[in-house]
């Protein structure tokens, strides 16, 4: 009984000091701890059954020009190699990702692009042509 609390409570803060700040504004709630699966020996964490914010999301893709109406995920598996963080890679895996989207009113424009390196490289050859 008191191994289980003592689970229960670990899972708990591992949720809100560390995964809550990372996935807090991608997520659509809080997480359930039926939802979460820690293995600390083998370095895995476990999320399953998730709903994404799909405003949040959308804010994030805008720029594609598409609208996230609607996700979820099936599961997250993440192995982390505590014992060798500085030489091991952490390893990601998403299954069953579902997303929605629609077409928003705005078309993209390259011009536009967040990281810059389309964009700017078109819009100088097109200006050296118009002489």
């Amino acid at each position: 009984m008191l191994s289980r609390v003592l689970q229960e409570w670990v899972l708990k803060r591992l949720y809100r000091l560390v995964l809550k700040p990372v996935l807090g504004k991608v997520l659509d709630s809080d997480l359930d701890l039926a939802q979460l699966d820690v293995q600390f020996l083998n370095g895995t964490i476990e999320l399953r059954d998730l709903v994404l914010n799909a405003k949040y999301v959308s804010e994030q893709t805008k720029h594609l020009g598409l609208e996230i109406v609607s996700g979820t995920v099936s599961y997250i598996r993440a192995e982390i190699p505590y014992y060798a963080l500085s030489t091991s890679q952490i390893v990601v895996s998403v299954e069953g990702l579902r997303v929605t989207v629609r077409p928003t009113k705005e078309r993209p424009s390259l011009d536009d692009d967040d990281d810059g390196h389309l964009g700017d490289h078109e819009a100088g050859d097109e200006q050296e042509g118009r002489d």
